[in-house]
């Protein structure tokens, strides 16, 4: 069983039509003729076709040893013709598919697409993923409820899974030895059966979850190993936990009861419709714990005890982390890998002498021409376009001292020269959306890449680079000379701290606003964003921190009043109004139209500067099988996905041993 979330709106009946719960897809769904399914029943698998400008790779021939050879490089694409501004989804923006496609990102996407991968045939067994990220303490992962990070997928067990990965997971979770010739959805966001092994909705208000069988809890103290199955009462509890006092409990709210009728089932009700439950319930924050480690007084956030694929060995601060797998994982078949290993090379050209002699298994770059300057240097390897549902980069402001005046923001945002902070990433971006863009329009013949914004057509006036009002406006604010702030960042190197510098230098430049820049450490970077402690200065949001994924509600709950994720701690009346609106609107249309409100009202206030999208381009290792880049979450230790690697044993370094254990 499987569940596209671009096909949730269409599962409904004339007598049902409140059945109507999810995200996206209603013009894609109708123009793949996507059947409308039974109320109360999940949608069918869907397959994600390559796109129409190149053919669909051929499958490893049974038996043999795929992607032995190295990838070909791409010919340089034909000029896409110029077909103008082209409807997507009733009620929701227009997407300028020439603007985007015509671009480094859309050209380089186009000629990297992870679908031009071989699909394998026959799983192998055994290796060490190494990649980097050693310096950073598991304790965030671990801290279910007080923190909000994006790979728990691979360190915790989820109720519902998003799929990945070269060979997609829809239909296999009964056998993982062969691919069967599928490749994971780029653009769609697929929801696959997890800890939950199916779900059904019996009334608008209702949902019903039956729970896999023979799911354990890790045998880490205080837990004990008998009878600790993973049962419906640890489910219902963890629900009504995470409803009272987690990080996302602002999602939560419309749950009113959950009960557990028998040991495997799950009954969720909800006291209003809610749009987006499940997405809310597959959100990649959300692993399981149980109530021992709860009661337990230092147990949450110091040890691991959630049915993971990759259990935790050992920290090394500044070192190293090692994760080895799990034998009782429920998945069977999976991990592929014997051990995940996180190194700590904070340099980046420590990071490619170390991955061009085959110490790492995957780099991520944020422009194409480092990434493909190492795959020419290291014979064999691959490269590959990797995007994430909202990698969104943004400068959050505290509303305080000039920031709360909306003219200073406004003349701060038309102050920055996106084009110019581009440059960092070799023009390999886009103007970001807030919502995450699937949600806005999922992949399609019209849109391979699904939404994105355009600059010249759809960012608010404030937007539209010009200094000199910028000037004008920021001295009827009061500052006609400038003022000095601060920016406190955790992303202190590469293209995405270049971004930073530009940004820097466009408001020096044209505003005289000096702002000093403020280098610190993942950790306490969380501490400071959860807490507000950036002073009346910005706080730089990386991607992870925004942790959108495929849920809507949790991008605006950032600015509602009182939300546990309001981290500015405003308070506005427009943006209160329009998530109380478009979490219940089970109309597709009305809550698109919610949901673009949202983005322009926001833009018009400037809550946050907007720098841009984060597109990514890795280079793997030949010996790399199965971990392609996908919209979701990508090969490396920061996005969780490094547990579905699957090595190739004849091009595996021999010399390679395990880490001790």
């Amino acid at each position: 069983m499987a569940f596209s979330v671009k096909r949730l709106w269409h599962t409904r009946s004339p007598l049902m039509g409140l059945l109507l719960i999810g995200l996206l897809g209603l013009a894609c769904s109708m123009a793949q003729g996507t059947k409308t399914p039974a109320p109360g029943t999940p949608a069918a698998p869907i397959a994600t076709p390559a796109p129409a400008t190149k053919p669909a790779p051929a499958a490893a021939s049974a038996g043999t040893t795929p992607n032995t050879a190295p990838a070909a490089q791409p010919a340089a694409p034909a000029p896409i013709a110029v077909a103008g501004p082209q409807p997507l989804l009733p009620g929701g923006p227009t997407y300028y598919k020439d603007e985007f496609e015509n671009s480094v990102a859309g050209k380089f996407m186009r000629d990297y697409d992870f679908r031009k991968w071989k699909l394998w045939t026959k799983a192998f067994y055994g290796g060490e993923y190494y990649g980097t990220g050693g310096t950073t303490p598991p304790t965030a992962t671990l801290s279910y409820l007080s923190t909000q990070v994006t790979n728990r997928t691979m360190t915790s067990g989820m109720l519902i899974l998003t799929d990945m990965g070269v060979c997609s997971l829809v239909g296999r979770e009964a056998d993982f030895s062969t691919c069967k010739g599928q490749y994971a959805a780029n653009s769609d966001i697929v929801l696959v059966p997890g800890i939950a092994q199916k779900w059904q909705q019996v009334d608008p208000l209702t949902w019903v979850f039956t729970l896999r069988k023979g799911v354990m809890w890790p045998a880490v103290a205080p837990m004990v190993r008998a009878d600790r199955e993973v049962t419906a009462e640890d489910i219902k509890w963890f629900i009504e936990i995470t409803k009272k006092e987690g990080i996302l409990r602002d999602n939560f709210t419309l749950i009113q009861a959950v009960e557990a009728p028998d040991r495997y089932t799950v009954r969720v009700k909800l006291s209003e419709p809610l749009a987006e439950f499940l997405p809310m319930m597959a959100h990649l924050s959300l692993g399981i714990f149980p109530k021992e480690c709860y009661d337990e007084k230092g147990c949450l956030g110091s040890k691991q005890i959630s049915p993971a694929p990759i259990l935790l060995k050992e920290y090394t601060p500044n070192q190293r982390t090692v994760w080895d797998k799990n034998p009782e994982f429920w998945l069977k078949g999976i991990p592929y890998i014997d051990r995940f290993t996180a190194v700590a090379i904070s340099d980046v050209t420590a990071q490619k002498a170390a991955f061009s002699t085959g110490k790492l298994e995957h780099m991520g770059f944020q422009g194409p021409a480092e990434a493909l300057l190492l795959a020419k240097q290291t014979p064999g390897s691959r490269v590959q376009t990797e995007g994430i549902l909202s990698g969104v980069q943004a400068f959050e402001p505290s509303l305080a001292g000039p920031f709360a005046d909306v003219r200073v923001r406004r003349a701060m945002a038309m102050a920055m020269d996106h084009k110019t902070i581009w440059s960092a990433t070799e023009g390999f971006n886009w103007f970001p959306t807030l919502v995450s863009r699937h949600i806005f329009g999922p992949a399609s013949d019209k849109a391979p890449y699904a939404f994105q914004m355009s600059v010249e057509s759809q960012v608010s006036e404030w937007y539209k680079f010009n200094p000199v009002k910028a000037k004008a406006l920021l001295a009827e604010a009061g500052f006609p000379s400038g003022f000095k702030t601060t920016l406190t960042t955790s992303t202190c190197s590469g293209a995405n701290y270049d971004m930073q510098l530009v940004a820097q230098a466009n408001w020096l430049k044209y505003l005289n606003i000096d702002m000093a820049i403020r280098c610190i450490d993942t950790v306490q970077a969380r501490t400071v964003q959860y807490e507000n402690k950036w002073g009346d200065g910005l706080y730089y949001l990386r991607p992870a921190n925004l942790g959108h994924c495929a849920c809507a509600d949790l991008a605006i709950a950032r600015m509602v009043t009182g939300s546990a994720v309001n981290f500015q701690k405003m308070s506005d009346p427009v943006i209160d109004d329009l998530y109380k609106k478009e979490r219940g609107e089970l109309d597709p249309a009305k809550r698109l139209k919610l949901l673009w409100d949202y983005e322009q009202y926001e833009m018009s206030q400037v809550y946050y500067f907007r720098l841009a999208w984060t597109w990514g381009v890795g280079v793997f290792q030949p010996w790399e099988i199965n971990c392609a880049g996908h919209e979701n979450t990508y090969c490396g230790v920061n996005n969780g996905a490094g547990w579905m690697s699957m090595f190739d044993p004849a091009l595996y370094p021999k010399d390679r041993v395990l880490q001790p254990k």
